[in-house]
Parts: C-alpha cells; sequence; structure tokens
C-alpha cells in the first residue's frame, strides 16, 4: 500500500479510537474519580519510557512540558465527566489556533495577513460559540479550555525548540509524570477516597484504546504525508457533535454546528498556510547558538 494511504488510514483509525474512548468516558466513567481514570491511563502508558533517551533526560524544557500536558489530559477526562462533550471537542479543536497564535506572540513564527485575519476570526467564532451555548460552557469546560491554551503554549515552545524525532520519548515521560503526579495525589491529598475497583476493566480498555489512538496518530505524523494525515482529525468535531446530540441528548444548535464547521476550516486553512520566521526568532538562534 502507498505511504500516503497508510499515513491517512493510522490517522483515520486513530481518530475514531480517539472519538470511542471520548464516548465510553463520557458513558461509563461518569461518576468515576478523574483521578482513577487518570491514573490508570498513564500506567497503561508506562512502557514508552523505553524510549526516553539520555537527551530528554537531561533536556530543561521536558519537565515543564510533561507538567502542563499531564495538567491537561485531567482536565480533559474532567470535561468530558463533568461538562460537555460538545464543549470538549470545541476546546480540542481550538489547539492549533492557541498553538499558532502562542507561535506569533512569543516565538517568532511569521504568518500572511490572511493567516492572522482567520486565526482572529476563529478566536471570536468560538468565543461566540462558548459565550452563547449555556451547554457548551460548564466550568469543566472552561477549565479545559485554560489548559488548552497553556498547553499550546508548551507545545509552541517546544517545537521552536525540538523536532518530532523524539515524540515517543516525550510521551513516554509524559505518562511517568502524570503516573506519579496522580498516584501522589491519590496517596497524600485522598488517601480516604477509596479507588474505584468496580470500573478497573473498562478503564483499563478505555486507557488502551486511547494510547492506540495516539500511537496511531504518532505513527501517521512521522511521514512526509502528515498534512495529509493530521486534516483527518477535522472529522473528530463534527462526529463528536452528532454523538452529543444524539447519544448523550446535549444541546447543540444549528449556530453551534455552522460556527464549528467554521473553526474546522480556518484550522484547515492555518494549517495549509506556510510558517516562515521572523528576524527576531533568528536573532535569538544565533544568540543560543553562540552562547551553547
Amino acid at each position: 500500500m502507498d505511504e500516503k494511504y497508510k499515513s491517512i488510514i493510522y490517522a483515520l483509525v486513530g481518530m475514531f479510537l480517539y472519538v470511542a474512548s471520548d464516548t465510553i468516558t463520557k458513558l461509563f466513567l461518569a461518576t468515576t474519580p478523574v483521578l482513577d481514570i487518570s491514573l490508570i491511563r498513564f500506567a497503561v502508558g508506562l512502557p514508552l519510557i523505553a524510549f526516553i533517551s539520555p537527551s530528554i533526560r537531561g533536556n530543561r524544557h521536558a519537565v515543564g512540558f510533561t507538567v502542563v500536558n499531564t495538567v491537561n489530559s485531567m482536565a480533559g477526562v474532567y470535561a468530558l465527566t463533568a461538562g460537555s462533550l460538545a464543549g470538549f471537542a470545541i476546546a480540542s479543536q481550538m489547539r492549533p489556533l492557541f498553538i499558532s497564535g502562542f507561535g506569533i506572540l512569543f516565538f517568532g513564527a511569521f504568518y500572511s495577513r490572511k493567516t492572522l485575519f482567520l486565526l482572529i476570526a476563529a478566536f471570536a467564532l468560538s468565543l461566540v460559540i462558548f459565550s452563547k451555548e449555556p451547554d457548551i460552557h460548564p466550568w469543566a469546560n472552561i477549565i479545559f479550555v485554560v489548559t488548552v491554551a497553556f498547553q499550546s503554549a508548551s507545545f509552541a515552545a517546544f517545537g521552536s525548540q525540538h523536532s518530532n524525532q523524539d515524540v515517543l520519548g516525550f510521551t513516554g515521560l509524559y505518562n511517568l509524570v502524570g503516573f506519579l503526579t496522580c498516584l501522589s495525589l491519590k496517596f497524600v491529598l485522598w488517601p480516604e477516597q477509596a479507588f474505584a475497583f468496580g470500573t478497573v476493566c473498562i478503564n483499563t480498555l478505555n486507557a488502551l484504546i486511547a494510547l492506540t489512538a495516539s500511537l496511531l496518530v504518532i505513527v501517521s505524523y512521522r511521514t512526509q504525508y502528515k498534512v495529509q494525515a493530521s486534516s483527518i482529525n477535522y472529522l473528530r468535531l463534527p462526529i463528536s457533535l452528532a454523538l452529543a446530540a444524539t447519544l448523550f441528548g446535549e444541546t447543540v444548535t444549528t449556530a453551534t454546528v455552522i460556527g464549528s464547521l467554521g473553526i474546522v476550516g480556518i484550522v484547515y486553512e492555518i494549517g495549509r498556510s506556510k510558517v516562515d520566521t521572523s528576524p527576531r526568532r533568528l536573532l535569538r538562534q544565533r544568540r543560543e547558538r553562540s552562547e551553547a
């Protein structure tokens, strides 16, 4: 099979597995404590620590990057169990917008005026959707949006410093930090809270589904066709909105659907845009090389 189609198929299967994991969390784990769900998810990903290289262990960006992603992961679980699936899906789709925005503001990324206009329009559209639809912005979803913003800032910083060659190693470190964090919180802050053994089987199965999705997406992005593969992820939002309305009885208005599809279109267009670097970033890179 052609490498391009393999990449697209991996991304497509990964996307559907992510949607399945979100649905399982919402259907069967809504009453399970967030720490218990997160603890199992990070534990299932611990084998990836085998990919942590010495360069990652000694990397000054690694700890901050993994801590922010750990918080975002737990906030995502909280948004799914206590918030709305529609709000979770829309917030997740805002991640590339935040990454582009932080890249422009703080890390020297340069886009055309057209892309800047699209970025502003997408943020405005997202704000309108979240402010007008009460089923989409419960506190759990608002907290998730905030952590998505912080995670995007870390991704923008990480992307300006590193390539994607160590992505499995960083994923392993992320799971290790997440597991130790959840374990500490479980036994130090809430020792009286019993572990939810009643949902451990479905919780573990769901964690394996999410991990498989993550690995498939990573594999699909490690080819020259990662732009085509990444475009598959834009299907996740309309599918999630359909599930939110039909399976969970959430209010998804026509305006929300139109606005969400508008966000998807803008994100896709931004993803196709060519990113250059500003003189500010070039100067910073020269200064860092001279100090090394």
